[in-house]
């Protein structure tokens, strides 16, 4: 019916002579990323970041939990918020210290007074000391794992690593998995040149997924940049919003 709908929708704005049709969802994933709600600066940046390939290689299913950790304005929890439906849950995640800052109060104020499901909720908790208001099926790490790793090595660094992962594993729920998205760094290199360009070798994040005991389940290339030099700092301008971005699926 909702189909019939968005079709019918379609061919009256055609012949009318609209200057831009509707895009008809071909799937429920399809259907949570163009629904009538989301903001016109969340849709300019769905090409880049394919929010429907997301929802569908996350494997979450309406009704789950989902938390966005480090999310900023929470462009994927909208998403998630509106794919997992009135029974779903997503918790927007920011640490205390990027929450507090204006641009990011005033999106996330914003986002929720704008979502009619009401199934966002904002939380904050540090980067080592964080706990969720409910054991989650999901936890999406977009663009931030390799945040660890960009202070030089000390103990206190290491100590941060290893509560981050104790945290994770305590927030997730049994079998809960962890999907994580970051800035390609060439192969085989390791963390050596994370602190200078916030890049990450995926071999690197998997073998320390592996070391914590999380079981790799799946891995996509829906946002690789074949043209992308990965030497250089994700903010350079011949790069910046267009970096080459691994995909990665793992299971508690």
């Amino acid at each position: 019916m909702n189909s019939l709908k968005y079709a019918l929708l379609a061919l009256t704005l055609a012949i009318t002579g609209c200057e831009k049709a509707p895009v008809v969802p071909k799937n429920d994933y399809e259907k949570a990323v163009y629904n009538e709600h989301r903001p016109d600066a969340d849709r300019d940046q769905d090409e880049r970041r394919k929010p429907a390939a997301i929802l569908e290689f996350s494997r979450v299913k309406p009704g789950m939990k989902v938390a966005d950790f480090q999310a900023g304005g929470g462009y994927y929890s909208d998403v998630f918020s509106h794919y997992l439906g009135e029974k779903g849950k997503v918790f927007l995640h920011n640490v205390p210290k990027k929450a507090s800052r204006d641009d990011i109060k005033a999106k996330v104020k914003k986002r929720l007074a704008n979502n009619p499901l009401k199934n966002i909720e904002s939380v904050q908790g540090e980067l080592n000391d964080f706990v969720f208001p409910a054991k989650v099926d999901l936890v999406l790490l977009s663009k931030v794992f390799h945040d660890l790793y960009v202070p030089e090595k000390t103990s206190e660094r290491e100590q941060t690593i290893e509560a981050f992962f104790n945290q994770l594993k305590a927030n997730l729920d049994d079998s809960g998995k962890v999907l994580l998205i970051d800035h390609s760094a060439p192969s085989d290199s390791g963390i050596s040149i994370t602190s200078k360009t916030h890049r990450i070798d995926p071999k690197f994040v998997i073998e320390v997924f592996r070391q914590q005991g999380f079981n790799l389940v799946a891995q996509s290339d829906a946002l690789s940049v074949a043209y992308d030099d990965k030497t250089l700092n994700i903010w350079d301008s011949k790069v910046r919003n267009n970096t080459d971005r691994f995909i990665l699926l793992f299971e508690k």
